[in-house]
């Protein structure tokens, strides 16, 4: 979990130096600023859990700080106690609560006064932020469940659950705009001879390069996926001809053939390739 920020603002040294000696126990980062440019800058460089922010300061007061701070997107949520050393008049408590203010504490400061606020507010602060980091950790958790259920787990190619999408939104896309396209099957030669001889450790990389391979040869609007075991799909958008398949065909031939070395063992193996046209097939 991260640690707390507490921003202790007072144009007067001595008074953020008797701040931070009271709060020394608190557990979480002290920083302080003696001026409103200062806090507002430290503010939109750091998230912080509360400010401690005196009200009669030279320049820019209080309360201009505490109005930027609360209409700040960034900065909005965060907690600011007015330190002052002015009288309780109603005008003065409703003009700092207007500001953005959410709490009082007057000068001279009583240390139990001080310390109960800042506790209350860092408690608060620590169960919105576990609440923040258990609900991303969720959406991160839904994002991998579902990037997996869209991919091939070993090779991150798409999956055949993904290829069924993508082509059904291919076929709608060609039949509409009166274009074509190629639908390209591929089988590995001789994989099964890398598992049983090699082992799966080794099959798995082969599997591994040979769909970066694949990858390699096909352009942006292109899609290869891999539809189980050895056997992957290309779909070839925009086809203007059957040389051009042909061509294709014979790189991913090619790119079948290329050697790949597995603790000194040179592994090297064909591809069979069939060949679907849309809309003639």
């Amino acid at each position: 979990m991260n640690k707390p920020k507490i921003l202790i603002v007072d144009d007067i040294r001595t008074n953020t130096l008797a701040m931070e000696l009271m709060l020394r126990d608190v557990d979480a980062d002290l920083f302080t600023a003696h001026s409103g440019n200062d806090a507002l800058a430290l503010s939109l460089k750091h998230r912080f859990s509360l400010v401690l922010l005196d009200v009669n300061m030279p320049g820019m007061d209080g309360y201009e700080v505490a109005s930027f701070l609360s209409e700040n997107e960034e900065t909005k949520q965060v907690p600011i106690i007015f330190v002052t050393a002015m009288d309780r008049a109603k005008e003065n408590t409703l003009k700092g609560y207007a500001s953005g203010a959410v709490d009082f504490i007057y000068k001279p400061i009583d240390n139990t006064i001080l310390l109960s606020k800042v506790n209350i507010f860092l408690r608060l602060w620590n169960l919105r932020n576990t609440l923040e980091e258990e609900l991303a950790y969720g959406k991160e958790k839904e994002k991998q469940i579902l990037y997996l259920s869209e991919h091939d787990e070993l090779t991150t190619l798409p999956n055949r659950r993904t290829l069924h999408n993508e082509l059904e939104k291919t076929i709608n896309l060609a039949s509409r705009s009166d274009t074509n396209f190629a639908l390209l099957f591929l089988d590995l030669d001789g994989f099964k001879k890398i598992n049983d001889t090699l082992g799966h450790e080794a099959g798995d990389a082969f599997l591994i390069f040979i769909s970066k391979e694949f990858r390699k040869k096909i352009r942006n609007f292109d899609f290869v996926s891999r539809y189980g075991g050895d056997e992957f799909v290309i779909v070839l958008n925009h086809i203007k001809d059957k040389y051009t398949i042909v061509k294709k065909v014979e790189e991913l031939i090619e790119a079948a053939a290329s050697v790949f070395y597995w603790k000194k063992h040179e592994i090297s193996i064909s591809v069979s390739i069939g060949v679907a046209l849309y809309p003639e097939h």
